[in-house]
């Protein structure tokens, strides 16, 4: 079961923040957003560092101090402890962003290339059964005049299903 701490960090960290944010987001306000995304992104960064940190539960006040860190992140204007960390982290992601945007590119397209290798491996032990598999889902629906074309989900000609599944 959560402790008290852990249940009044959640509500007072995440909880309260996310009304709050739903509620900026609903006025016409620009403002308001933007300050609710800085708080997001510093919570996030504190929620990471937090993880190996966490093993500081022993020292008295660690988390009181957690407790005082999230009120200040929650003040209001420019001295709210979001925006004056956000105008620290700010311009060292405006230096590395390109990379970082780089990097990520890289590893979502080389886990997406995997994954669907993998899928397609799969599906391709049966020979055709990957096709076979949408014709039978196709002719066993009773929605089917309700459903869209599926057999053709991988495109039109049947040279591209011979060169996807084999």
């Amino acid at each position: 079961m959560a402790s008290f701490t852990q249940v009044l960090k959640t509500f007072m960290l995440f909880l309260i923040p996310a009304y709050l944010t739903m509620a900026a987001v609903s006025t016409p306000s620009q403002e308001d957003d933007q300050s609710w995304l800085r708080y997001w992104v510093v919570i996030s960064l504190f929620s990471l560092m937090e993880l190996p940190l966490d093993n500081l539960d022993f020292l008295p006040g660690y988390n009181i101090t957690k407790l005082v860190f999230g009120m200040w992140c929650l003040l209001p204007g420019p001295l709210s402890g979001s925006n004056v960390i956000f105008q620290m982290i700010h311009p060292l992601f405006e230096k590395c962003h390109y990379q970082i945007n780089t990097h990520m590119q890289d590893l979502y397209s080389n886990m997406a290339y995997r994954i669907f290798s993998y899928i397609f491996q799969y599906f391709k032990i049966g020979g055709e059964s990957f096709p076979n598999i949408f014709q039978f889902i196709e002719k066993a629906s009773s929605m089917k005049d309700y459903l869209p074309n599926i057999s053709n989900l991988f495109g039109q000609s049947n040279e591209a299903k011979t060169d996807i599944f084999g």
